[in-house]
């Protein structure tokens, strides 16, 4: 009996570590330098669609991007276990960073993706310090070739 209770843990605890988000380990830099976006905005609003959560967001500053993002308006998390979906706070500004995408169909309408796994910081809660730090990265401009990046 207590090898079927040992045995029912066990993989109850590796279904867990399977469906837990788990991200490599990197630096701020680096993170901002993989994505292809960086970009200062806030959150006015939220939708669950499906297995993501769409939020609406206002683009203040554009801090890196390849690509024009005036018509971005929507940021597209995941809700599923494992996929390290973000949980933003209404009306709070963000420092955001994540990937490009616009549907074939209409490529006008370009969303950007993001997760835990990017780096992302709270303006309205983030120390000074922590504020000065990651806009420093942008002076003079963003030098991913540092041996940190």
């Amino acid at each position: 009996m207590s090898k079927v209770i040992i045995a029912l843990l066990a993989v109850h605890f590796s279904t867990i570590v399977v469906l837990s988000c788990l991200c490599a380990p990197s630096t701020p830099l680096q993170k901002i330098c993989v994505a292809d976006a960086a970009i200062k905005a806030r959150v006015t609003g939220r939708q669950q669609v499906s297995q993501s959560i769409h939020y609406t967001i206002n683009v203040i500053e554009v801090l890196k991007s390849n690509q024009d993002l005036s018509n971005l308006t929507t940021l597209v998390t995941s809700t599923q276990p494992g996929h390290c979906g973000l949980e933003l706070d209404n009306n709070a500004l963000y420092f955001l960073t994540g990937n490009i995408h616009s549907p074939r169909a209409r490529p006008q309408d370009i969303v950007l993706t993001s997760s835990t796994c990017r780096f992302v910081l709270n303006l309205d809660k983030a120390s000074d310090n922590e504020k000065r730090a990651v806009f420093d990265l942008f002076k003079p401009s963003l030098n991913c070739n540092q041996t940190d990046a």
